[in-house]
């Protein structure tokens, strides 16, 4: 572990002693700053963060009991012009003077910038990723439901005629390259789902560090917790089943299209498919969840059905 630069003050600000740590990290010898005044005026040589740092200083002096601490993180002044961020910790002696630990800490905090931007960066490629998923999903749905509509009806046309073997195994492939494609439309949704929750935690836990931050404020005005709690609230509720996504379905007509898909990769089974059901009895769900549920309800069917069931 690296020593600490300290420096020795008496009562009256005179700089009694400093080590060779301090020399190090600043440059400055008891010839440069032999008193507080002039460290000040060295180390802080901006008017404005002097006069506030000064002040910061009379406030500890006034407030402060021998052998309390109260650390302080400033950016400081080397003799060669460079600029450190330091962590001050002064105590405060029974006898009256101080003795004043130095840390330099600005690898620590550019590291901690560094980790903060890179978050950020990283935010913002999680949000465009978020949203090309959302649209490559939305996209997909329209022509998906028109080719593979389009497909069962030229299917039912051409029952009513012998099928040439080329054409019916044309019709084949694309009805196994549509499943594969829905396949993929299903992923994204899902894909989809599960980034917008994950978006969603980490902003409620985000909140909840603010909140740790700010809730021991004095005279916190009633609307602005009022707010804060809504907002979580909100976030809560949508964690745990949002209903952005939930739309009214006619169950009947979206079950027949579950039965039709699942039959299609169920075709090498020797199984009848029978359905009995009625329009306008609608819903109001995910429907990816709702597909989800009944092809699964479906297969686990077709697996434990015998031929010829």
């Amino acid at each position: 572990m690296h020593p600490s630069a300290s420096s020795w003050i008496d009562k009256e600000g005179r700089f009694e002693y400093i080590n060779p740590k301090f020399k190090e990290l600043f440059g400055y010898n008891l010839d440069d700053v032999p008193n507080s005044f002039q460290w000040f005026r060295k180390a802080f040589p901006d008017p404005k963060s002097r006069k506030e740092v000064i002040s910061t200083w009379l406030d500890y002096l006034r407030s402060t009991k021998s052998g309390e601490k109260v650390p302080r993180t400033l950016p400081a002044t080397c003799k060669d012009g460079t600029q450190k961020i330091i962590h001050f910790i002064p105590v405060r002696l029974a006898t009256g003077e101080y003795i004043v630990t130095l840390d330099d800490i600005t690898e620590r905090i550019q590291a901690q910038e560094a980790l903060v931007k890179s978050h950020h960066d990283l935010e913002q490629l999680n949000r465009a990723k978020t949203k090309a998923v959302n649209h490559i999903s939305h996209e997909l749905r329209t022509p998906l439901a028109i080719i593979h509509g389009n497909i069962r009806l030229l299917k039912q046309k051409l029952k009513r005629h012998l099928i040439d073997p080329n054409l019916r195994t044309t019709m084949e492939t694309l009805e196994r390259n549509l499943e594969r494609i829905s396949d993929i439309s299903g992923v994204t949704d899902e894909i989809f789902r599960i980034s917008q929750e994950l978006e969603a935690g980490v902003a409620l836990d985000n909140l909840d560090g603010l909140w740790q931050r700010i809730e021991d404020l004095p005279e916190m005005p009633p609307h602005v917790r009022s707010h804060f709690d809504a907002l979580k609230a909100w976030l809560n509720q949508y964690l745990s089943g949002s209903t952005e996504e939930f739309q009214s379905i006619d169950l009947f007509p979206f079950v027949l299209d579950v039965v039709e898909r699942v039959k299609q990769l169920s075709s090498h089974r020797n199984i009848r498919f029978q359905v009995e059901g009625k329009n306008d009895l609608f819903v109001f769900i995910d429907p990816l969840i709702l597909q989800n549920v009944v092809e699964g309800l479906l297969r686990n069917a077709i697996e434990n059905t015998p031929e010829g069931g």
